[in-house]
């Protein structure tokens, strides 16, 4: 994974941009099946193992303890996972679209509110979307709340250390 930083004018406003590579390995346990069919073309032409690398990138805009708007896609190649040979069967990995964006604002000396939205798209058709919003207090705790379209509705507490968030 590479990131580059750079200003953007003199008021602390930054850009920056990431690229990772990404390899991974898929796994077949041909033992474990069940088969009705000892024959079946699609388990005995079929591969045990396969490495597939592929590639994910980003780009944000952000000014620290202001606002953030990011943007990242997975599945960069949109390579495919194919056990068989190509005339059996496709399986391509679709691209994942993030879009991610947030302000805070301060309520008084010790109250930070941050308003965030998580928009995740597919390239085969899947839309879900993340709204929410934290409140921090005197740099201590956080606590909040978000909802994720047509899936739950998740409350969040957080504590800080000197360098770390948990929550």
């Amino acid at each position: 994974t590479y990131a580059y930083h750079m200003p953007v004018g003199d008021n602390g406003t930054r850009f920056s941009i990431g690229l990772s590579a990404v390899m991974s390995q898929y796994s077949l346990h041909k033992s474990e099946f069940i088969i009705a069919d000892q024959e079946d073309e699609v388990i005995t032409t079929s591969e045990n193992s396969l490495i597939v690398p592929d590639a994910a990138m980003g780009l944000s805009l952000y000014k620290a303890d202001k606002f953030y708007i990011h943007y990242g896609i997975y599945q960069l190649l949109g390579r495919e996972v194919n056990f068989l040979n190509e005339a059996n069967l496709e399986n391509k990995r679709i691209r994942h679209h993030m879009f991610n964006v947030g302000v805070r604002f301060s309520a008084g000396e010790k109250l930070i509110f941050e308003p965030s939205a998580l928009v995740k798209l597919t390239e085969g058709g899947m839309f879900q979307a993340d709204l929410g919003i934290k409140a921090e207090i005197k740099e201590l705790i956080a606590i909040g709340a978000y909802y994720r379209t047509g899936d739950a509705f998740v409350p969040y507490i957080g504590f800080y250390t000197k360098h770390l968030i948990f929550g």
